[in-house]
């Protein structure tokens, strides 16, 4: 059984939260989305999932604890909010990586994205083969 719906509802929530946290203590917009740590949290969202589609049993056994599937969103929410807010980086970090895990949700969703369990899978010895003859000039 998935999970993404729930995983979905709490990032919209964590991020709407960010956001007004970060609104409420007068920072502007582009403070909150400066791109260098808005990418860099987009791109640790990336390798979180890689790590899970890596090892998809064992994730998946310890994402469906309820202490770490409920806590790690609060425990996201309170790394955040408990910085010091001075240039919006901590909020820039949550957002962008909310919105890279958004941006895969999306991918897979559409199809455009293979399914994270595919994404370490072996294509066969025939697929190999393949690959090797092409590399080597051998079509």
């Amino acid at each position: 059984m998935s999970t993404r719906r729930s995983d979905a509802a709490s990032a919209t929530l964590v991020a709407l939260v960010v956001w007004l946290a970060g609104r409420r203590d007068g920072l502007p917009p582009r403070s909150m989305l400066r791109p260098v740590p808005f990418f860099g949290g987009a791109a640790v969202a990336v390798l979180v999932e890689a790590v899970f589609a890596r090892w998809p049993d064992r994730m998946a056994r310890f994402w469906r604890r309820p202490a770490i599937r409920f806590g790690s969103p609060v425990a996201l929410l309170a790394a955040t909010l408990s910085v010091k807010p001075r240039n919006g980086t901590p909020h820039a970090v949550t957002l962008g990586g909310l919105a890279g895990y958004f941006a895969l949700l999306v991918g897979i969703t559409m199809g455009v994205v293979p399914e994270p369990k595919q994404w370490f899978q072996c294509a066969g010895q025939d697929a190999k083969l393949d690959r090797d003859d092409r590399g080597h000039g051998r079509d």
